[in-house]
């Protein structure tokens, strides 16, 4: 196979808008940003002919019938997950709802290409060691690293100046800044989202690992994880994060910190130019923190990546395929365009990393970002049964909360 040397160039973008086709018909929906009045007319029409179906006896009609349609959700929600799910079914399509563990529980029962069986110790050494760790399951690679991505703390600094605070170090200093913000402001401190994967994240950086090192036991049950649920009740109880911090994800945090509801959130670096779009008078009044850890704790990070199914009928040419994807200098140039991090090391000794951006608070995002990088790890890695585990662990949490 001959591959073009790089998937992106920044000086070749289209001049077309990328949500719509050669036509000028929509083909993607991400933000109504650069549409025309006539086309956005269009889909609330459109939106607005569906209305009547829920009125029907029988709630679908067949447009998309013989269609699958697959929701990932990176950062998840019950409800916006539900809504999607809905929405597909009510056009006769047939949903799967897949989460970041796919390819783990892929792995699990042996159904994907082991890596290493196409590719040499150089092309290995290649990635982060921290992101190849994270493709593996049971000490068996399933997959390559392909890009990375990290929360920081997102602030807003009005509200903490308004409460005579500082933006907190570590989880030792959230209570006596909660506890000013919500005497002295009536807002929230801290907005972490308790009904998904974020829950056991937020306890791996409370606790440290959430298994022993052979993977049977627990290791939140002992003084650390008491504690750190004892800081969740009591921030909930004495209501310094909001109500809906345990049925709401990322979408309601991200809501509440627009309206000054909530000082602090968990976000990624890429989520900084939708608060500006959104709410463009917060520009100069937001700071960025390093991940909240307790002592010994690794900041965590979030991998994405390229696996090769075992029944394949041309594995070794997929493999390439994924390896070019995963090049240095194809993730350089997707992460110059899309504000994530490569899982290359070469892609790190360009200088566009250390460059000014003419934005202070996206430099220092960044540069935090790939400091947690370097010295962090996937804290919640594929696991056997982990959606048992998280559904477990987040209703107790969610019980003992209330």
């Amino acid at each position: 196979l001959k591959f073009r040397r790089v998937l992106f160039r920044s000086n070749s973008m289209p001049t077309r808008h990328p949500q719509l086709n050669a036509h000028g018909e929509l083909k993607h929906l991400l933000t109504i940003e650069g549409l025309s009045r006539q086309l956005i007319h269009h889909i609330l029409d459109t939106a607005a002919g569906f209305i009547g179906v829920s009125d029907r006896e029988v709630k679908k009609i067949p447009l998309l019938r013989g269609v699958s349609v697959f929701n990932l959700f990176f950062e998840n929600s019950t409800r916006t997950r539900t809504t999607f799910e809905i929405a597909a079914k009510r056009l006769s399509a047939d949903v799967v709802n897949l989460n970041p563990q796919f390819c783990a529980r892929l792995a699990e029962l042996g159904a994907l290409e082991d890596p290493r069986q196409h590719l040499s110790e150089e092309d290995i050494a290649a990635f982060l060691p921290a992101a190849w760790r994270a493709n593996q399951f049971a000490g068996a690679p399933f997959a390559l690293p392909w890009y990375l991505s990290t929360t920081v703390n997102l602030v807003r600094q009005d509200l903490l100046e308004r409460a005579g605070v500082q933006a907190p170090r570590g989880f030792e200093d959230l209570s006596a800044a909660a506890k000013a913000l919500r005497t002295r402001t009536d807002r929230y401190a801290w907005f972490a989202p308790m009904d998904g994967s974020l829950a056991l994240e937020t306890l791996a950086a409370m606790n440290g690992p959430l298994l022993t090192p052979d993977g049977c036991r627990p290791t939140f049950t002992g003084e650390a994880g008491r504690k750190a649920f004892e800081l969740l009740r009591t921030m909930y109880r004495e209501r310094w994060v909001p109500p809906s911090v345990l049925t709401e994800g990322h979408r309601g945090a991200v809501q509440q910190f627009l309206a000054g509801e909530v000082a602090m959130m968990p976000t990624g670096m890429q989520f900084i130019s939708q608060v500006y779009r959104t709410n463009p008078t917060l520009r100069g009044h937001l700071g960025v923190t390093p991940q909240w850890l307790q002592e010994g704790c690794r900041p965590n990070i979030a991998v994405m990546n390229l696996a090769v199914p075992r029944a394949s009928k041309h594995p070794r040419e997929a493999m390439r395929l994924a390896q070019f994807i995963a090049n240095s200098e194809n993730q350089l140039a997707l992460v110059r365009r899309v504000p994530l991090l490569p899982s290359t090391r070469a892609s790190y000794e360009d200088s566009w990393f250390t460059a000014p951006s003419g934005d202070a608070l996206v430099d220092a995002a960044r540069k935090i970002s790939i400091e947690q990088v370097f010295q962090g790890d996937v804290q919640v890695p594929p696991l056997r049964h982990y959606s048992k585990l998280r559904s477990s662990f987040v209703r107790q949490l969610q019980l003992s909360m209330t």
